[in-house]
């Protein structure tokens, strides 16, 4: 069972093929996907729907720079990886343009998905550049605005 997202009306929307005609809509996206595995549990007994099982196997989040976040979720070895791709288009928010950053484009190890949920930052615990010592990067976005499986 694999959960779907889309993002309406500034709530995050998470059904599943498994359990047709249900739905969970909330802001926080973790929220909205365990509202979903709740009421498939509820429903559905017999399918033994997990947290994990339900994650899409890609996520796209935009944020209110343009900036698209690919989180990758694998359900096998559990090592989920997010690229921040590239903005389409130059776009500037309030007096400031823009940074790349130092790893655009390349899928980074995503340690821990903190917060996620529409109209606010997201928060992602990344692994760090270096393996030795093992250091984590904190990375915040700018508020979110669409978060939809692909």
């Amino acid at each position: 069972m694999t959960a779907h997202f889309d993002t309406s009306d500034g709530q995050i929307i998470a059904t599943s093929d498994a359990a047709p005609g249900l739905r969970a809509a909330h802001p926080n996206f973790a929220l909205a996907l365990q509202e979903l595995v709740n009421a498939i549990k509820e429903r559905h007994p017999d399918l033994g729907v997990t947290d994990a099982a339900a994650l899409p196997e890609r996520l796209l989040v935009t944020t209110s720079s343009s900036a698209r976040h690919l989180i990758a979720f694998d359900r096998i070895d559990h090592r989920h990886t997010v690229t921040r791709l590239p903005e389409r288009g130059h776009k500037a928010v309030g007096d400031f343009d823009l940074a790349s950053l130092r790893r655009d484009k390349e899928a980074v190890e995503l340690v821990a998905l903190e917060h996620l949920a529409i109209g606010e930052r997201a928060v992602l615990v990344l692994r760090g550049v270096n393996p030795d010592p093992p250091i984590v990067t904190i990375r915040e976005t700018t508020p979110v605005l669409d978060v939809r499986s692909l």
